[in-house]
């Protein structure tokens, strides 16, 4: 386990790192609303780009989306600019109306006043960094202690009947695959966090759906399995 206890001290040192960007992007989008001021403004251009990759070619598996906004300060200037936070989807169209904060002495520093577009990058570094502190941190508890044997395959009811008689423990044969769940748990806990807080209400709907229609499956398959054994 000395591998998967190197991966989680580098997963903790870079956890901190991350959180610590998302405490200075919170600091400095908290001190730009402090001296903000509110307008209404316009959506004049919706701009597609695809991010650049290390090698500089064009990703074809993501799409960006940014605005250009044109608004009026409240000494009537008529001022144009870009956004600089992106959607993974568009929220908004041409000529929609959209709530604008700039800055009353540098017009051309503004931002749309949307949760998801304020906090997204604050947001995204907190909870990402959050999760891999998590991760690691977890994962050093699981391999502090040696483990009595190993396992790699085992099947989920073998892992419930280990779990009801308290043998799914950190130094159990169950060490390994307890890793794996960590890592997946808090990468799920994640998106889960960032789905809740920024995705779309349709993205929102879908999930829930899914999530729905998983739950009634299973349900339904405990019931015929209860059914049977009576």
């Amino acid at each position: 386990m000395l591998v998967i206890r190197v991966i989680s001290s580098i997963f903790i040192l870079v956890g901190i790192v991350l959180l610590a960007f998302g405490a200075s992007a919170l600091r400095y989008r908290k001190d730009f609303i402090a001296r903000a001021s509110p307008a209404r403004g316009t959506i004049t251009e919706v701009i597609r780009r695809r991010p650049s990759t290390m090698i500089g070619s064009r990703s074809s598996l993501a799409i960006q989306y940014y605005y250009k906004v044109r608004y009026e300060t409240h000494r009537g200037e008529s001022t144009e600019f870009v956004n600089s936070d992106w959607q993974g989807s568009p929220e908004y169209a041409v000529g929609q109306e959209v709530p604008v904060l700039y800055h009353p002495g540098d017009p051309g520093k503004a931002a749309i006043n949307s949760f998801s577009l304020l906090w997204f990058n604050s947001g995204f570094l907190g909870v990402l960094g959050a999760c891999l502190l998590g991760a690691g941190a977890c994962n050093l508890w699981i391999t502090a202690s040696p483990a009595r044997g190993f396992r790699n395959e085992v099947s989920l009811q073998e892992l419930k009947e280990a779990f009801r008689g308290g043998r799914l423990t950190r130094d159990s044969e169950y060490q390994g695959l307890l890793v794996a769940l960590s890592f997946v748990g808090f990468a799920l806990l994640g998106v889960t966090i960032m789905t809740l807080l920024f995705a779309s209400a349709t993205v929102k709907f879908i999930l829930a759906t899914l999530v729905l229609y998983t739950l009634i499956q299973a349900a339904r398959g405990r019931r015929r399995r209860s059914n049977k054994g009576r």
